[in-house]
């Protein structure tokens, strides 16, 4: 019977680990973020953050084969508080770093001007939340 004891929470771990978790980027210092209209295909995006001393700080909502898409998610500004959710205008350069290095969160965004509209304050409006890959580099 112990044996059992010991064992569920050991299986239990690992079966969260294996869960695909997600969070939630707001890009909230919404004047520091530009959007690029490099794509073809309209439902494609790109907006990079750029300044002196920060590195170049993109997210793209793009890919090449339809089997690839990124997702989306329909969520109200309540519901994206209650998640695990990050602040663009809160993270350290190394929090950056290591958000771009982590394979494991799916990363959704809400765009800044989503974000910075009064819509966020209305009570059950819907926001689209887009899954994007995230960039960090230095140029040199």
């Amino acid at each position: 019977m112990w044996k059992l004891i010991f064992f569920i929470p050991i299986i239990s771990l690992f079966l969260l680990k294996k869960e695909q978790k997600e969070v939630y980027v707001l890009l909230d210092n919404c004047q520091n973020w530009g959007q690029s209209d490099i794509w073809v295909n309209k439902d494609h995006f790109t907006y990079q953050k750029k300044s002196n001393d920060w590195p170049l700080i993109g997210f793209t909502h793009a890919w090449l084969n339809e089997e690839d898409s990124l997702s989306t998610r329909e969520i109200t500004y309540s519901e994206i508080l209650e998640s695990p959710h990050l602040f663009t205008s809160e993270l350290s350069l190394s929090q950056w770093y290591e958000l771009s290095i982590d394979s494991s969160p799916r990363i959704f965004i809400l765009r800044p001007e989503d974000y910075c509209s009064r819509n966020r304050f209305a009570f059950g409006q819907k926001f689209t939340l887009y899954e994007v890959k995230l960039h960090v580099s230095r140029e040199e």
